[in-house]
């Protein structure tokens, strides 16, 4: 038995994990970097060992690039006001004019490729996200679809209201192949480079559907999802649930069958939150003219939501 630190929640588009600060039965990556100690569930284990400038010793010891998402409550260790993930150094306060911070960081665009560079870039400028290219696993593919879903199904001012998504990025062998995570404590996505090799429609239907994740931990409280997911499509959840994070709201399905056209898949049926981020990411395939199994009722209520 082991007991986490801290909260880390990770939304997968093919498996959902969540450890919210209670003993489970697993294993864990164990570290001690001087500084922080603790322990990180091996689904997290490919963020221990990145090495991105290969210089033998791991990122998160030297707090670069991923230490906002080893250590999500400290974003900013040298307290400079610039998160770690985009601070160029990371341990020290920024000593130059903060205003420079408005252009995309240097140090996160891609090193070899200018396709994705102007892609970087371009999605910044439309969203503000920032996205990680070190090692160039960002494929072009990938960050187009991004683009697209933000200039053709959502707008900016959705983004600025009612999302808080702020980092996107690029890794080999996610924990069992996701194809995507959404880690709610950093507000940030991360997809399996190999993406870019499906097909269109699960390209978009992945990025959407981490998209959703971060749109419920937005705007919605435990009683609004509960009220929801009753509602729309069939869920038995106590109104007395306080969290989202409570196991009421990550149990399989339980409803009644008449709700069964509020499920687009049969992943939907897995718990509440993959339900509503299933029923987004079709929403935004309906918004793209692309293949999609959601309903007119649920339709209705993300145009209204979205105000779209």
């Amino acid at each position: 038995m082991c007991q986490l630190s801290y909260k880390i929640a990770v939304f997968s588009f093919v498996y959902f994990v969540n450890i919210p600060e209670i003993a489970l039965s697993c294993q864990f990556f164990k570290f001690n970097s001087g500084i922080h100690e603790g322990a990180v569930p091996l689904c997290n284990s490919k963020l221990m060992t990145l090495d991105t400038d290969q210089d033998g010793i791991p990122d998160w010891k030297t707090h670069t690039l991923f230490g906002a998402m080893i250590f999500p409550n400290d974003d900013d260790i040298d307290g400079d006001s610039v998160p770690n993930v985009i601070d160029p150094n990371p341990l020290f306060p920024f000593p130059e004019d903060l205003n420079s911070l408005h252009e995309f960081p240097s140090h996160l665009l891609s090193i070899n490729n200018p396709d994705i560079r102007y892609l970087q870039k371009k999605l910044h400028r439309l969203t503000g996200i920032y996205t990680a290219a070190y090692s160039d696993e960002i494929s072009p593919k990938i960050l187009n679809a991004l683009i697209d879903i933000f200039e053709n199904a959502l707008t900016r001012f959705t983004h600025e209201k009612i999302m808080r998504l702020r980092y996107f990025f690029s890794m080999k062998n996610l924990s069992n192949n996701a194809l995507g995570l959404y880690l709610e404590p950093v507000n940030a996505i991360a997809v399996n480079s190999n993406l870019a090799d499906q097909q269109p429609q699960i390209i978009y239907e992945t990025l959407a559907h981490e998209i959703g994740h971060s749109i419920l931990f937005s705007i919605f409280d435990a009683s609004q999802l509960s009220n929801l997911a009753h509602d729309f499509g069939g869920w038995n959840i106590p109104k007395a649930t306080d969290d989202l994070y409570a196991p009421s709201f990550l149990r399989p399905y339980r409803g009644i069958n008449s709700h069964h056209n509020s499920f687009p898949s049969s992943y939907a049926y897995s718990n509440s939150h993959e339900w509503f981020s299933e029923n987004f990411a079709h929403y935004i395939l309906l918004k793209l003219g692309k293949k999609n199994r959601i309903n007119k009722e649920m339709t209705g209520y993300f145009d209204s939501l979205l105000k779209l």
